[in-house]
């Protein structure tokens, strides 16, 4: 049984993110703490744009420590980078960031596909190259599942 952390809200607890999580979700602790009565994922057409921007640094840094073989800070540019994938593809959703429910990641609508299986592989080996890899590959299909979303949206509009 995990040890339960009592300074974090039951939704943000899990154990890859465990002592970093308030850091890597403010948004989502304030909103759990009823500190917020709303989040970025309530104007997702804003918010997920401005953490491709994110990513695109977390990215950088990421290669950069795979080129010097620096393993502890391959993992923390993962970690960051992982939970940069998590806002994107729960706030695409408008939905704020449960890591205590990944496993139900599967049931978002607007999601690569096997997103769920695919996340837990970078969870359980953050330092692989391939990792990396597949974790650029599920920044790209959830950017397309977005932008298309959004231009459906304006179609229906119209």
């Amino acid at each position: 049984m995990p040890e339960h952390n009592s300074s974090l809200p039951k939704q943000l607890e899990h154990p890859f993110f465990s002592e970093v999580a308030a850091q890597l979700f403010p948004d989502e602790a304030g909103f759990f703490y009823g500190a917020m009565a709303a989040g970025p994922w309530e104007e997702s057409y804003i918010s997920v744009p401005g953490q491709y921007e994110v990513w695109n640094e977390v990215s950088k840094k990421i290669e950069e420590s795979f080129k010097e073989k620096n393993k502890p800070r391959v993992r923390e540019g993962m970690r960051v980078g992982i939970s940069t994938l998590l806002k994107i593809l729960y706030w695409s959703n408008k939905q704020p960031v449960k890591l205590n429910e990944l496993n139900e990641v599967d049931s978002l609508a607007l999601k690569p596909v096997n997103c769920q299986e695919r996340l837990y592989f970078l969870i359980q080996r953050p330092e692989l190259f391939h990792s990396y890899i597949q974790l650029k590959q599920l920044m790209e299909e959830q950017k397309k599942q977005f932008m298309k979303n959004i231009a459906i949206k304006k179609g229906s509009t119209r």
